[in-house]
């Protein structure tokens, strides 16, 4: 019986699916059970279709900063989409070095696989081959001809999970960035690959924030000239092929240190900074049933979907799921809530009666009004006074009776 108050009182079409406060104070007013609070709590908890429909955990994991390496040697990458130039291009491929924040910006007129392999190529002759590229899960990026230009120089693939480009916030913010200056340079739509050139540059002459130097002299080792108006002092040294190259090594180390304490310092403020709204999200045993949240792909459509178990964690933020027919994700941990099983499943419930339910009721009813229900009764109680008073009663008794001469 109690179940059936629960799903009326909130799995019933007329009762909403809403919380715990709402759903005791409508089973409250008509019925009550010990620990009634508890069990509308448990019953709410374990719906599935309010897990479905509700928003992502407000508290995220805690920062996982990446490691600190050396120049060129892990490289984010990503595709900017903007306004078509009277060349033709209207897609930009971004790359950025995550130690020197180098940034490269390539102008393309479509972003098929071949056209970005061919791209990459030109950067890894110019500048080196870096040992790790990340980007996101674009069609792209996952081909099969990206693959093979990867494994033929030796780089390793990187990935961020679905529906989470944190994960690969560097080249994100240089997306951000680009979009400001072409608003800054007040630059036309179709002139903007005109303007390109001169913006990379101002940005790789500017000092870091994260670095405390600019992206030009770490991966360089020099200033570069960026102010012709200043005078400057010509170099009185006659440098040799190897004096300077022992001094350009001595520096290129001074500054290789001096960035790599910057980058410490800078991913421990900003993990300070995003853990202080973070919470750790409990570690699930494999085999545990969860919910995978999507963006919403429609206004009416549930943000979880169900049918996945949690097969591995590959990080303390990314996790392999497996769903029913096979099919294996891997997703941030942000992602992922662990479903809260209902241990009993319920039937509507059918309240309608027949004109054979009332019939039967009616004969009931006439079949008992001539039988008297035998009751069961606690004698009379006998009020008897207490025995000092029996003199004094007894007494006044016969002198109310003499009065009224019957004495």
């Amino acid at each position: 019986l109690r179940q059936r108050f629960l799903y009326a009182a909130h799995d019933a079409p007329v009762a909403g699916h809403f919380g715990v406060s709402k759903t005791l104070a409508r089973l409250g007013s008509v019925a009550y059970w010990p620990n009634m609070a508890k069990d509308i709590a448990e019953y709410c908890r374990t719906c599935d279709k309010c897990q479905q429909s509700k928003p992502p955990a407000p508290t995220p994991a805690p920062l996982q900063p990446f490691p600190i390496g050396r120049p060129w040697e892990r490289v984010s990458i990503d595709i900017l989409e903007i306004p078509m130039s009277r060349h033709g291009n209207k897609y930009l491929l971004v790359l950025q070095d995550s130690f020197t924040k180098w940034l490269e910006a390539l102008p393309m007129k479509d972003q098929t696989a071949t056209t970005v392999a061919r791209k990459l190529t030109a950067v890894f002759c110019r500048f080196g081959i870096p040992e790790t590229l990340h980007s996101d899960q674009g069609a792209t990026f996952e081909s099969e001809t990206l693959r093979l230009l990867l494994n033929n120089f030796g780089i390793k693939k990187t990935r961020t999970t679905p529906y989470h480009p944190q994960s690969d916030g560097l080249v994100e913010r240089a997306n951000r960035t680009l979009l400001q200056l072409f608003r800054t340079y007040m630059v036309k739509d179709a002139d903007w690959e005109d303007h390109l050139p001169l913006m990379l540059y101002a940005y790789r002459t500017a000092k870091h924030a994260s670095t405390g130097a600019s992206p030009f002299t770490l991966m360089f080792g020099r200033e570069a000239k960026t102010i012709p108006a200043l005078p400057t002092v010509p170099d009185q040294w006659n440098y040799s092929s190897e004096h300077w190259n022992n001094s350009l090594a001595r520096k290129m180390q001074q500054l290789y240190t001096f960035a790599k304490e910057h980058l410490t310092l800078e991913a421990q403020r900003q993990k300070e900074q995003y853990d202080r709204a973070a919470r750790a999200p409990p570690t699930l045993l494999g085999g545990t049933p969860v919910w995978i949240w999507y963006p919403r792909r429609g206004k009416f459509k549930p943000q979880w979907q169900g049918g996945w178990t949690i097969s591995k964690y590959l990080s303390p933020t990314t996790v392999q799921v497996r769903r029913d027919d096979g099919q294996n994700k891997v997703i941030h941990v942000n992602r992922v809530r662990e479903r809260q099983t209902r241990h009993i499943q319920l039937e509507p419930i059918d309240i309608s009666h027949t004109e054979e339910d009332i019939t039967q009721i009616n004969h009931s009813e006439n079949k008992n009004q001539g039988e008297t229900p035998s009751l069961k009764r606690n004698p009379p109680r006998t009020r008897r006074p207490p025995k000092k008073y029996e003199d004094f009663i007894c007494a006044r008794t016969r002198v109310f009776y003499a009065k009224r001469g019957r004495v």
